[in-house]
């Protein structure tokens, strides 16, 4: 006769466990999702502390503008050139920075800035700082123009007369911000710190392939800094643009400034720093971008006649 043998507990309890992990696992691989799709999840907003503002209101002549974008109220801040607060800036920098930061976290760096007829527009994503509603890309580029116009009515003069004085510098995600807007000026010079190539790319980057098309179309941000360089090198004459990346950069690794670069090489001066990751170089790089060197300048020149070639 043969022998039956019991089935062990485990075997008994399979079929129900599985389904257990099954269903614990797609619950979770749903609120992954359903949290990459929520744009404040994404993006790190904080207010503001109140040391922070006290820094910028102890500025003279320094101004809040004031607007909103889908009925949300939105703050940003202008600083005035040390030549004169009155008049409007011979070169207007428009500043955004990276998903965890806020816009006055820029005023230490400006005092590296040896420009005296340069004035600053330091730009929130909507939700950071004094500035409400969801932080996403259209919300910002939305605010971004309302803040321009908002100066442009300060100081009571024509778009385009502004337009052709602007300059504009992004830091990480801030460099999407910054190229999403530069469609819509006149831009003297362009400056991407610590850049991206587009959103698809970041993603794969932190999630890998795998989810990477599912996270993406989740989270529905549209920053392609490719797409936006190739339509400013295209224009006649481009603006100057100016990429700087850290060679150990592992929140955006810097084979994507590099990407950017060699995509176009006619338009894009590019500067790597050694042993420098995602921030620690903003030192070195910062006085050059605001006023770059001789050297720098012809290097550019140079670039601009030989088609891209040194």
């Amino acid at each position: 006769m043969a022998r039956v043998v019991a089935p062990s507990i485990l075997a008994k309890r399979r079929p129900a466990f599985d389904r257990f992990l099954c269903i614990g696992g797609l619950v979770g691989c749903l609120l992954l999702l359903s949290a990459c799709g929520d744009s404040k999840s994404y993006y790190q907003p904080r207010p503001y502390e109140p040391g922070e503002l006290a820094v910028f209101r102890a500025i003279p002549h320094g101004l809040e503008l004031s607007y909103h974008v889908a009925e949300k109220r939105q703050i940003a801040f202008y600083v005035p050139p040390l030549a004169g607060a009155e008049e409007p800036p011979e070169r207007l920098w428009m500043m955004f920075g990276g998903r965890k930061s806020v816009a006055l976290e820029w005023l230490p760096w400006l005092k590296q800035a040896s420009d005296p007829g340069a004035g600053f527009l330091l730009v929130d994503f909507p939700g950071y700082g004094l500035s409400a509603g969801p932080p996403r890309a259209g919300s910002m580029l939305a605010s971004s123009l309302k803040a321009f116009e908002s100066l442009v009515a300060h100081f009571g003069m024509e778009y385009e007369d502004l337009s052709s004085r602007v300059c504009l510098l992004g830091h990480s995600l801030g460099t999407g911000a910054a190229l999403q807007f530069a469609p819509l000026v006149r831009a003297q010079r362009i400056v991407l710190i610590s850049p991206f190539t587009d959103m698809h790319d970041v993603i794969l980057h932190f999630v890998g392939p795998f989810w990477a098309g599912i996270v993406h179309a989740l989270n529905g941000e549209d920053y392609d800094n490719r797409a936006r360089l190739g339509e400013l090198a295209r224009r006649d004459p481009p603006p100057s643009l100016w990429i700087y990346h850290g060679v150990t950069d592992r929140v955006l690794p810097v084979w994507m400034g590099r990407d950017l670069a060699m995509n176009y090489p006619r338009t894009v001066v590019y500067r790597e720093f050694p042993w420098n990751g995602h921030s620690h170089f903003l030192a070195k790089c910062l006085p050059a971008a605001f006023a770059p060197s001789e050297t720098e300048r012809a290097e550019e020149i140079a670039l601009r006649r030989n088609g891209g070639q040194p």
